[in-house]
């Protein structure tokens, strides 16, 4: 009798423990590139985006967006900024001007 309630326990608990779905990933990013998805480029940076997921144990999930796919490609920068996707990859030249360096330590500013 106690084999039998020993039995009927673990397979409660076997039953518990397989019934719980799958966590979905703690962490989504959504990466937007100027590059188009047929690119060579794209498919390595899909590559990357498999080991991500793969390396993080499925708690990173990452979503790869070729050009124009969420914003245009002159507008990724912008796109990060106000958080409409979280990673952009393109060209640097592209947001000259849009952020202004501040001035370098060695330059005084004259008050008279």
């Amino acid at each position: 009798m106690k084999r039998l309630g020993v039995f009927l326990l673990s397979m409660c608990m076997a039953v518990g423990v397989l019934s719980v779905p799958a966590q979905a990933a703690k962490y989504e990013l959504k990466i937007q590139t100027a590059l188009a998805t047929s690119s060579l480029y794209f498919k390595t940076l899909e590559r990357m985006k498999d080991n991500i997921e793969k390396l993080s144990g499925g708690e990173i999930s990452v979503e790869l967006f070729g050009e124009g796919a969420i914003v245009k490609s002159f507008e990724i920068f912008d796109a990060v900024s106000e958080d409409l996707i979280n990673g952009g990859m393109c060209w640097t030249h592209w947001a000259s001007g849009k952020h202004p360096p501040p001035a370098p330590a060695w330059v005084t500013v004259s008050t008279s």
